[in-house]
């Protein structure tokens, strides 16, 4: 029978399968240059779902240290003091950017944000999963 940590750190995997299934598509669209609209509209959609996956990862990565948090921002806020991620600056911009790819269409911020996810966003993604891609139980995330 497994306990609660057990189903925990199961949920931790399924969370980081799929943020790391989410990631490789998103490289996959960035490797393509887009330009054309429908091309950007997809980078765009795939940093959509990969920083969701992103959060939720590390939401469950915190729980298992003991850390229960509410919502993105508290996730990554904690992520950053467990030293899961670095540049907590980059972390929070990129949720200001998330939040705002439902709020606007224009030209401008949708040329900005392709740029950004391909030149910012997807190195600080790729680092991520490097650091839990190790991770089997607490002993393999820093410690505060």
């Amino acid at each position: 029978m497994s306990n609660a940590r057990d189903i925990l750190l199961e949920k931790y995997k399924n969370k980081r399968n799929t943020f790391n299934e989410a990631l490789t598509q998103l490289v996959a669209y960035a490797l393509e240059k887009p330009k054309r609209p429908i091309e950007i509209a997809g980078l765009i959609q795939g940093f959509e779902f990969t920083f969701e996956a992103a959060w939720k990862v590390l939401n469950v990565a915190s729980l298992l240290k003991g850390v229960d948090c509410a919502g993105p921002r508290d996730s990554l806020k904690t992520a950053y003091t467990l030293r899961i991620i670095e540049n907590q600056t980059l972390w929070l911009e990129m949720l200001e950017d998330r939040n705002q790819t439902t709020h606007r269409y224009d030209a401008g911020f949708v040329n900005r944000l392709s740029g950004t996810i391909q030149k910012d966003y997807l190195p600080i993604f790729q680092k991520l999963l490097s650091t839990l891609s190790n991770f089997d139980g607490d002993s393999h995330l820093p410690t505060p």
